[in-house]
């Protein structure tokens, strides 16, 4: 895939909408202002068409709007990534809800349009944005190949896990600050990988890649490795596996006292380190005022998932009915996109994190986590912090002191913070994968009965718990408790 540097774009207008029952609210340069009734929301709509328009949160709300009957969702691996309104062609994307808990959601929209203009980035979607930051990042044309199945199968998500759902006294939270963006910057890439022999080092600071057989003791309390279940599931598993990995996963691996049989590998034939301008860009985002820098925090963290998309598992939703009861979806046809060839890039980013967990989250100075999600734990108010820990991007820091942890799932808690709970703030802080506060209490209070240990919120990947490679019956029944949860 080439990408080019990117060329001078012109910028648009942008708004947020706020969607009601006919009625919708605007955000826009020209203010605040309010709609009611189908003709003049229509109307609306039409005028604000060449407007760049988002939504806090859920694009679904929208049919409501106008009726069901005028709108589209765009989505892909069943999360919406877009609304159109037919009528119009008025075109609606969500923020994630990074500015969900902005006192002044446009003021702070608006210091993130400026931010990224800066750099000649127009406005538009959180993930069209990080890419063409990436390409703002760029002085010359990048050219990245690698064959398309060894990137693929070296790609796996970050690791959630837990040690059991149940109530924990006394607990900490730590993580690393800007994890993805720091391993990003940490070193290079490989722009195109060879096939070389399987009797190569296996370098670490290497972004080489190899299939392997690893024999990993039931003695370990964590798994070193992923392995791929189905299209949407992992697991990290002990026995016997075979797989493809990053080297410097593997190499973590062999640390634990794991023996690797490589059986291919391939090592950089071209390499570079792409992302280093672009590091030094993004810093300035996560220095702007309020919640704008939530904003760009997710503008940068889109960016290596860039390098993993595929023109599968999309689709489009309508409605039969204008209430919005009647959806129904059409399948479209997989599209091949460049990104085929740019996987490892990704595969090589989450790696690096995950080695890191592994080696200095989960067998490093600190006391075993309770809970793990991809470049954070809790664990034990006691417990000293990984050796690598500070106030720099990359280290560990200690995020959030817990005197009681109410723990359902991976990514599903709820948690008293100490003495100013119920009296400071509200009594308790609720945590759901991906949501605001008050959604995340409202998911976990709808969701009581949950008490797992599947990860079933995981994101490319969900994870199963640890077990027997060879327990195909225990895996069976883990990955159908993934797919009812979710």
């Amino acid at each position: 895939m080439k990408v080019q540097p990117l060329s001078r774009i012109t910028q648009r207008p942008y708004a947020i909408l706020y969607a009601g029952r006919r009625s919708m609210g605007v955000d826009s340069l020209e203010g605040r202002q309010v709609y009611e009734g189908r003709r003049a929301i229509e109307k609306a709509l039409q005028d604000l068409s060449g407007h760049v328009l988002y939504v806090h949160s859920s694009l679904e709300q929208l049919k409501h709007t106008t009726g069901a009957l005028s709108w589209k969702m765009t989505a892909w691996k069943g999360r919406q990534t877009g609304m159109v309104h037919l009528p119009s062609g008025a075109r609606v994307s969500s923020l994630r809800q990074t500015l969900i808990e902005s006192q002044q959601p446009f003021e702070d929209l608006t210091a993130v349009m400026k931010w990224v203009a800066g750099y000649g980035v127009p406005a538009g979607s959180i993930s069209g944005m990080a890419w063409n930051f990436f390409r703002a990042s760029l002085s010359r044309e990048l050219v990245i190949s690698s064959e398309i199945e060894v990137g693929r199968s070296a790609f796996y998500g970050g690791r959630q896990e837990i040690r059991q759902p149940r109530k924990y006294q006394h607990m900490m939270a730590a993580d690393i600050t800007a994890a993805y963006p720091h391993a990003m910057a940490s070193r290079d890439y490989a722009l195109s990988l060879r096939e070389v022999s399987r009797d190569t080092v296996i370098d670490p600071e290497e972004p080489g890649i190899a299939r392997a057989t690893v024999q990993i003791p039931s003695s370990l309390p964590f798994g070193p490795l992923p392995l791929r279940i189905d299209a949407e599931s992992i697991q990290f598993p002990y026995g016997v596996i075979t797989g493809t990995w990053s080297w410097c996963e593997l190499d973590a691996a062999a640390q634990l006292g794991c023996t690797v049989t490589v059986e291919q590998c391939w090592a950089p034939r071209r390499r570079a380190e792409i992302f280093f301008s672009w590091w030094q860009m993004a810093q300035t985002g996560r220095r702007l005022p309020g919640e704008a820098s939530k904003m760009a925090k997710a503008i940068m963290n889109s960016t290596w998932g860039q390098f993993a998309m595929s023109g599968e598992d999309r689709s489009e939703v309508q409605w039969s009915d204008d209430a919005g009861t009647e959806p129904y979806e059409i399948r479209l046809d997989p599209r091949q996109m460049p990104q085929l060839w740019t996987t490892h890039i990704a595969a090589e980013t989450t790696a690096r994190v995950r080695r890191r967990m592994l080696l200095e989250g989960l067998y490093g100075e600190t006391k075993p986590p309770v809970h793990i999600d991809t470049d954070g734990i809790i664990i034990s108010a006691s417990s000293p912090l990984p050796a690598d820990s500070g106030d720099d991007f990359g280290q560990w820091r200690r995020k959030t002191e817990i005197s009681e942890l109410d723990l359902r799932a991976p990514q599903l808690y709820r948690y008293l913070c100490g003495p100013a709970c119920g009296t400071l703030h509200p009594a308790r802080h609720y945590v759901a994968s991906g949501m605001s506060e008050p959604v995340a209490q409202h998911y976990f209070e709808e969701h009581r009965h949950v008490k797992t240990s599947v990860a079933y919120f995981g994101a490319p990947d969900r994870v199963i718990p640890r077990g027997y490679a060879g327990d195909f019956e225990q895996i069976e029944q883990w990955t159908r408790e993934a797919r009812g949860i979710a």
